[in-house]
């Protein structure tokens, strides 16, 4: 986890000069309120059509009779826009 942490910080640290639209925060609150897992994206714009994104998840719940349904999980995605990207510079 610190790992992943200081990964995260040295991504969005190595975008000097950020302006507004040009980082974008994203939750899906049906896994929220269906399955009680908690879950964080960042997005951030790296170019006119790029944009580089990260995700993470968490469930850390356990039921009665020892039942869980405890998992994390993390993703790094890449995004190319062919016309322009949803976050555009002001």
């Amino acid at each position: 986890m610190k790992k992943a942490l200081i990964s995260l910080f040295v991504i969005l640290a190595s975008f000097t000069g950020l302006r507004a639209q040009t980082v974008g925060i994203k939750t899906n609150m049906l896994e929220w309120a269906a399955l009680g897992t908690a879950n964080l994206g960042i997005d951030v714009s790296a170019g006119s059509h790029l944009t580089i994104g990260v995700n993470g998840a968490i469930n850390p719940w356990t039921w009665s009779a020892g039942k869980s349904s405890r998992m994390w999980g993390g993703e790094l995605e890449v995004n190319y826009y062919f016309t322009s990207k949803y976050m555009t510079k002001i």
